[in-house]
Protein backbone atom coordinates (compact mmCIF):
# COMPACT_ATOMS: atom_id res chain seq x y z
CA UNK A 1 0.00 0.00 0.00
CA UNK A 2 1.21 3.55 -0.64
CA UNK A 3 0.51 6.89 -0.21
CA UNK A 4 1.40 9.64 -2.62
CA UNK A 5 0.55 13.17 -4.10
CA UNK A 6 -1.84 10.69 -6.60
CA UNK A 7 -3.27 8.75 -4.39
CA UNK A 8 -7.42 9.54 -3.97
CA UNK A 9 -8.64 11.11 -1.29
CA UNK A 10 -12.54 10.60 -1.99
CA UNK A 11 -14.12 9.31 0.69
CA UNK A 12 -11.29 9.70 3.14
CA UNK A 13 -11.97 10.44 6.76
CA UNK A 14 -10.61 14.00 8.44
CA UNK A 15 -9.72 13.04 11.82
CA UNK A 16 -7.14 15.84 13.06
CA UNK A 17 -5.80 19.34 12.02
CA UNK A 18 -2.41 20.77 13.45
CA UNK A 19 -1.40 23.98 12.40
CA UNK A 20 1.75 25.32 13.57
CA UNK A 21 2.56 29.13 13.00
CA UNK A 22 5.77 29.48 14.67
CA UNK A 23 7.12 26.66 13.28
CA UNK A 24 5.73 27.07 9.71
CA UNK A 25 4.18 23.92 9.72
CA UNK A 26 0.67 21.95 9.38
CA UNK A 27 -0.17 18.06 9.62
CA UNK A 28 -3.37 16.72 8.34
CA UNK A 29 -4.50 13.33 9.60
CA UNK A 30 -6.72 11.13 8.50
CA UNK A 31 -7.71 7.51 7.47
CA UNK A 32 -8.17 6.83 3.67
CA UNK A 33 -8.08 3.70 1.38
CA UNK A 34 -4.77 3.50 0.29
CA UNK A 35 -5.23 1.25 -2.82
CA UNK A 36 -8.10 1.50 -4.86
CA UNK A 37 -10.70 -1.30 -3.91
CA UNK A 38 -9.64 -2.16 -0.84
CA UNK A 39 -12.85 -1.98 1.80
CA UNK A 40 -10.90 -0.82 4.99
CA UNK A 41 -9.34 2.60 5.67
CA UNK A 42 -5.75 3.34 6.47
CA UNK A 43 -4.56 6.02 9.03
CA UNK A 44 -2.40 8.29 6.71
CA UNK A 45 -0.62 11.66 7.73
CA UNK A 46 0.15 14.74 5.40
CA UNK A 47 2.80 16.97 6.46
CA UNK A 48 3.74 20.19 5.42
CA UNK A 49 7.06 22.42 5.74
CA UNK A 50 8.09 25.90 5.17
CA UNK A 51 4.20 26.54 5.18
CA UNK A 52 3.54 30.23 3.71
CA UNK A 53 -0.36 29.99 3.70
CA UNK A 54 -2.74 28.44 5.53
CA UNK A 55 -6.30 28.71 5.81
CA UNK A 56 -9.56 25.82 7.04
CA UNK A 57 -13.37 26.23 6.90
CA UNK A 58 -15.76 23.74 7.56
CA UNK A 59 -18.67 23.11 9.13
CA UNK A 60 -18.02 20.50 11.83
CA UNK A 61 -21.78 18.91 12.29
CA UNK A 62 -21.45 17.98 8.66
CA UNK A 63 -17.97 17.00 8.92
CA UNK A 64 -18.86 14.55 11.88
CA UNK A 65 -22.13 13.52 10.23
CA UNK A 66 -20.06 12.41 6.37
CA UNK A 67 -17.23 10.66 8.95
CA UNK A 68 -18.50 6.91 8.45
CA UNK A 69 -19.20 7.65 4.29
CA UNK A 70 -16.26 10.29 4.01
CA UNK A 71 -15.90 13.81 4.56
CA UNK A 72 -13.46 14.55 2.38
CA UNK A 73 -14.22 15.07 -1.43
CA UNK A 74 -10.92 15.18 -2.77
CA UNK A 75 -7.54 17.45 -3.03
CA UNK A 76 -5.08 18.56 -5.43
CA UNK A 77 -1.66 18.31 -4.29
CA UNK A 78 0.91 20.76 -4.73
CA UNK A 79 1.58 22.39 -8.33
CA UNK A 80 3.33 25.12 -9.66
CA UNK A 81 2.39 27.37 -7.14
CA UNK A 82 3.22 24.76 -4.32
CA UNK A 83 -0.31 25.43 -2.40
CA UNK A 84 -2.66 22.01 -1.75
CA UNK A 85 -6.36 22.26 -1.67
CA UNK A 86 -8.49 19.28 0.62
CA UNK A 87 -12.20 19.93 -0.30
CA UNK A 88 -14.10 18.61 2.37
CA UNK A 89 -17.52 18.28 2.57
CA UNK A 90 -18.76 21.48 3.46
CA UNK A 91 -15.24 22.97 4.32
CA UNK A 92 -11.74 23.36 2.43
CA UNK A 93 -8.47 23.32 3.42
CA UNK A 94 -5.49 25.22 1.61
CA UNK A 95 -2.08 25.19 2.01
CA UNK A 96 1.45 26.82 0.51
CA UNK A 97 4.09 24.75 1.55
CA UNK A 98 7.81 24.38 -0.21
CA UNK A 99 7.05 20.59 0.77
CA UNK A 100 5.13 17.81 1.14
CA UNK A 101 5.08 14.67 2.76
CA UNK A 102 2.61 11.64 2.91
CA UNK A 103 2.76 8.66 4.99
CA UNK A 104 1.16 5.75 5.88
CA UNK A 105 0.54 4.84 10.01
CA UNK A 106 0.73 1.76 11.32
CA UNK A 107 -2.61 0.08 12.39
CA UNK A 108 -3.42 -0.83 15.96
CA UNK A 109 -3.45 -4.82 15.86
Amino acid sequence: MTFNRETELHDAVLTGVLFDPLGGTATIDLKLYATPGVSERTPGRIVFSGVRHFTATGDVAEMQRNAAPGNVNYWRCGGPSGCTHIHLVDGHISIQAEKVETFLLPTAP
